[in-house]
């Protein structure tokens, strides 16, 4: 039976529930240092580099548009592309670019990426080492499977992409896809505003 419906004995679970907590409190300490590292970096950028970001940003805006922020939030949570969708976010505040619908176009192509990431991840489900090798790792962090593991991931600074990764090759439902889709959308809401503040400075 895969580890996303497996339950664990009684005699274990106490030590299981203690390594969940541990693992949620350092998700949650590293994403705030993501969260840090991102503000730093983008306040850098507005005080040494604001006219060239500008620039770019009113770039991306003409020939991309709203379309072309999707398509690159897809491909980032889709399929790990190494330019993420905060690069877009940041365009779009340099550009002043309406901000509805900026983030109504990362959110639906980042979600919509990870959908076709978990699709891809479905098929490579098949190859056992593949899923034992996601496992291990994720518990080497104190990170247990089922629904409170994949909260604590949705919180942690892993990238989007592979915690779809995640669950289509260890076989979660529909209903537990569901549930890190809505947790990535208050995310990119999170990154979004810490970055409109940092372009302040």
């Amino acid at each position: 039976m895969s580890p996303a419906f497996g339950t664990s004995p009684p005699e274990t679970r106490g030590s299981t529930e203690a390594s969940a907590s541990s693992g949620t409190a350092w998700s949650l300490v590293r994403m705030g240092l993501g969260l840090l590292a991102a503000l730093a970096l983008v306040v850098f950028l507005a005080r040494t580099l604001r006219p060239e970001v500008e620039h770019l940003g009113r770039a991306l805006a003409q020939h991309g548009g709203y379309a072309g922020m999707a398509l690159g939030a897809l491909l980032a949570d889709g399929f790990h592309f190494p330019i993420p969708p905060q690069f877009y976010m940041l365009l779009a505040i340099a550009s002043a670019t309406p901000m509805g619908w900026t983030l109504l176009s990362i959110s639906l192509g980042s979600v919509g990426g990870g959908i076709l990431g978990y699709f891809v991840a479905r098929r490579l489900g098949r190859i056992r080492w593949l899923e034992e090798r996601f496992q291990k790792r994720l518990e080497a962090r104190g990170i247990r499977p089922g629904p409170r593991g994949l909260v604590v991931l949705a919180l942690s600074p892993i990238a989007f992409s592979w915690i779809m990764y995640f669950c289509g090759v260890s076989g979660y439902p529909w209903r537990h896809v569901a549930l890190v889709c809505a947790l990535r959308v208050p995310k990119l809401l999170l990154y979004f505003w810490l970055m409109h503040v940092g372009w302040q400075f």
